[in-house]
């Protein structure tokens, strides 16, 4: 993570192509792992090309400048993240918070999205974190990247 942020910031490494290269990734296999409840590749690409200009212009960047990450279902990422459909909800892995738009980010998710860490989704968890296993999601099962057929 440190060092994509150390390459983004010199300059060596664009921050765009690290999220690109991420959703690539994730296109292949969210179908298949459904890791990912949703995908806001509009808005991280946006926050990608933001961090871009910033370096090209030679403004000091965060300490996490083009790294991609996603946040759990649990932890509120402001709606303006995202435009119209794309706009982030946090529905803790239940139907009954399916439309929430939260009004403001958590603090750790804000601080990282300070430090220029770009959210590219938000992870799938069971409703309301009752479990561990992830497999008791209303928006459907993760499943085991080695095994298919395990959680």
């Amino acid at each position: 993570m440190v060092g994509i942020a150390r390459e983004v910031a010199a300059g060596r490494l664009r921050a765009a192509d690290v999220v690109r290269d991420a959703l690539e990734h994730i296109e292949r296999l969210n179908p298949s792992l459904h890791a990912l409840r949703a995908v806001y590749p509009n808005s991280a690409m946006k926050a990608a090309k933001a961090i871009d200009a910033r370096v090209d212009s030679g403004e000091t960047v965060g300490r996490l400048a083009g790294v991609t990450l996603a946040v759990k279902d649990n932890l509120c990422v402001d709606a303006s993240y995202g435009e119209g459909e794309e706009s982030p909800r946090t529905c803790c892995g239940s139907r009954m918070l399916e439309n929430y738009r939260s009004p403001f980010s958590a603090t750790a998710v804000q601080r990282l999205i300070d430090e220029g860490a770009i959210i590219v989704g938000t992870a799938n968890m069971d409703e309301f974190g009752m479990g561990s296993s992830g497999e008791y999601c209303y928006f459907g099962p993760t499943r085991n990247p080695h095994d298919h057929e395990r959680v």
